[in-house]
């Protein structure tokens, strides 16, 4: 069985073999120029096209991957800013007299009177969240935010707190309180020289990522809580698409501890991940940042039309002058057989024109050389004809002379004898 298949593949690859050989053979050569030039010309333009989209891609994913990661340092050189003004404006309040004095005789409704007017107009000038007053260890005095809590103990979970008092030192950091994530800036309070416990200033995320983002329309951000997997903390005001906490990339940004970059094709959204880190260095949130690809993806799919179109020029370019280049090859071709084929009917008198001085001007040259030579031959041919007929001419004629001679001779002795028969009669 196994050698009836041999030999019937052997069979039909010998045909296969057969047909292209002659099909190969039988296609002038202008086709022949045009077929492997054509393949050529798909597979090449092909891989080009292929090329250049995949790089163009791969530029556009780096310029979209650094937009994110650019959002992502500007959120966290924007906390750190944020930082910053919450301790200035912690230590502008705090030099307050009035404050002092209040907070030291711990006289929490004049000092509520007295600073909510302050706290509505921070709020309103600079998104100032909370303020809040602590005696030591770290028991909540007041928080004018939410004046109805306090004497709750902090220490577990308000490092900023614990720290200033231990160190009588302006502190500022993430943390979480009741109120949820926000920037804290922490600082003592003196009354006569005396600490007299801290307050703090406090800023949300919300508050924050609306002002980072709201002139960048083309990305969008989300902040999540890393104690409880499920809950969002804040988010832009166009963030539409979020993604399952169990999305395996957050994960592994926290195992990383550095911001994920990837795309998700199906959303044509990028999405980055980031960490968000507290006063004591661990993670406190997670920052998402999506990017919308759908203008680049319609912009793609443009110049992939684009691109194709050009090449498909190109390409119908590149056939028609290759079909013109053969044109101007064949023809004198043409006119050689053309010539060559008169010459070989008899018309010995023809001469091919001779166009050009390359590899056809010079076989031109060459059939004219020939046709000369066959000319002379034969000329030397038709002479030689003659002088053969000519000696045959006079062969024949020596030998009809030597036989009238030798027919003469008895003749004239049979007439003499009987000539004298006849005188004897």
């Amino acid at each position: 069985m196994a050698t009836d298949i041999n030999i019937i593949k052997s069979f039909y690859k010998k045909m296969i073999l057969k047909g292209s050989n002659w099909f190969y053979n039988n296609l002038s050569i202008r086709w022949k120029l045009l077929i492997p030039f054509f393949i050529l010309s798909i597979i090449s333009i092909a891989l080009l096209l292929s090329t250049a989209l995949q790089q163009q891609f791969l530029l556009i994913r780096m310029h979209e991957g650094q937009i994110l990661k650019n959002g992502y340092r500007q959120f966290i050189n924007e906390i750190k800013y944020k930082e910053a003004f919450a301790l200035t404006l912690a230590e502008v309040l705090a030099q307050d007299k009035n404050i002092q004095e209040y907070f030291a005789k711990r006289q929490r409704s004049e000092l509520l009177s007295y600073i909510e007017p302050i706290f509505i107009n921070l709020k309103k000038r600079h998104t100032v969240d909370q303020l809040h007053f602590h005696t030591p260890p770290a028991t909540s005095f007041l928080r004018v935010h939410m004046p109805n809590v306090f004497n709750d103990d902090l220490s577990s979970h308000r490092f900023t707190v614990s720290d200033v008092f231990k160190k009588n030192t302006p502190i500022s950091g993430v943390e979480k309180g009741k109120g949820g994530i926000g920037i804290r800036g922490v600082v003592p309070i003196f009354y006569k020289g005396k600490l007299t416990g801290t307050m703090e200033v406090g800023l949300s995320f919300d508050n924050l990522i609306n002002q980072i983002y709201k002139d960048k329309t083309y990305l969008k951000a989300a902040i999540y809580n890393f104690d409880n997997r499920a809950l969002l903390v804040c988010k832009t005001d166009t963030m539409e698409v979020f993604f399952p906490q169990s999305d395996p990339v957050r994960w592994k940004t926290l195992n990383d501890e550095q911001p994920y970059y990837t795309i998700t094709g199906k959303k044509a959204v990028g999405l980055l991940v980031g960490i968000i880190k507290n006063y004591s260095g661990d993670t406190i949130a997670i920052l998402e940042l999506t990017y919308d690809r759908t203008p680049t993806l319609a912009s793609i799919k443009q110049n992939k039309i684009t691109m194709t179109v050009i090449y498909v020029s190109f390409l119908l370019f590149l056939v028609v002058l290759i079909w013109w280049i053969s044109t101007l090859l064949i023809n004198p071709l043409k006119n050689i057989i053309s010539e060559a084929e008169k010459i070989a009917s008899g018309e010995l008198n023809r001469k091919i024109k001779i166009v050009s001085n390359d590899e056809i001007g010079r076989l031109a040259k060459s059939l004219n050389i020939m046709i000369d030579s066959l000319i002379e031959a034969h000329r030397r041919r038709i002479g030689q004809e003659k002088m053969i007929q000519e000696e045959e001419l006079k062969t024949l004629g020596a030998i009809s002379a030597r036989l009238a001679h030798e027919i003469r001779n008895p003749l004239t002795v049979v007439g003499g004898f009987a000539k004298r028969l006849n005188n004897e009669t």
